[in-house]
């Protein structure tokens, strides 16, 4: 079985050792060769500000412990317009807030709360 790369039109045999897996593709292959997407990543790799952000990333993950870092994911994740637009209109509702209530939890549960929410 062959398949051709969509960008240079090449055809290759239809194998993992040609083209990236792609579980959403009907034949599970990337509709570019390897060749081709590495190019486009590369290109896309080079343009300053994101590669300034995919470092910042690395840096701030690598400096973090596991809690730390699924706050930060979420704080990213809950803020972005349109996660909040869309809780907005399916829940009616305003970014997520912690509330004590009845002092159930403790006041370093509430610290940490805090700083995962900021």
């Amino acid at each position: 079985m062959v398949k051709e790369c969509r960008r240079c039109f090449e055809i290759f045999p239809a194998t993992p050792e040609y083209f990236y897996r792609n579980s959403q593709s009907k034949d599970g292959l990337h509709a570019y060769c390897k060749v081709c997407k590495s190019d486009i990543h590369k290109k896309y790799m080079k343009d300053p500000t994101v590669k300034e952000r995919v470092i910042n990333q690395i840096k701030l993950w690598r400096n973090t412990s596991g809690r730390d870092k699924y706050c930060s994911y979420r704080r990213v994740y809950d803020k972005s317009p349109s996660r909040v637009s869309w809780r907005r209109k399916k829940y009616n509702a305003e970014p997520r807030n912690f509330k004590v209530r009845d002092n159930l939890i403790s006041l370093e549960d509430l610290e940490r709360m805090k700083r995962c929410n900021q």
